[in-house]
C-alpha cells in the first residue's frame, strides 16, 4: 500500500451525524476495509493507471495491490457544520 500519514490521534474523534439512522440503513464502512485494485476495469491500456498495474516503468508508480475503501465512518475527525472542501479534477484533451 502507498504510504498516508494518519492523523487521527492528533485530532477529536466525534460521532458521524449519520449514527441515529445508520447512514439511511447503509452501515458504516471500516477503517480496515480495503478494495483489490484489480477490481478496476480499463477501457484500454491507454488509461492512467492501466499500465501501472504490474509494469514499473520509468515515470510509471506500480499501484498497490489493494486501497483503502470509500464511504460513510461511524466515527469522523472533523466538524461538518465547520468543514469546506473542494473537488479537484484534472485532465485534458489531445489535439492532433
Amino acid at each position: 500500500m502507498l504510504e498516508v500519514p494518519v492523523l487521527h490521534h492528533k485530532l477529536k474523534a466525534r460521532p458521524s451525524p449519520f449514527i441515529t439512522d445508520n447512514h439511511f440503513g447503509g452501515g458504516f464502512v471500516s477503517n480496515d476495509d480495503r478494495v483489490a485494485m484489480s477490481a478496476l476495469r480499463y477501457a484500454s491500456s491507454e488509461s492512467i493507471g492501466a499500465e501501472c498495474m504490474t509494469d514499473e516503468e520509468e515515470g510509471c508508480m506500480v499501484l498497490p495491490q489493494y486501497a483503502v475503501r470509500a464511504g460513510a465512518r461511524e466515527v469522523i475527525y472533523m466538524n461538518p457544520g465547520m468543514t469546506k472542501v473542494a473537488i479537484v479534477t484534472c485532465g485534458g484533451c489531445v489535439l492532433g
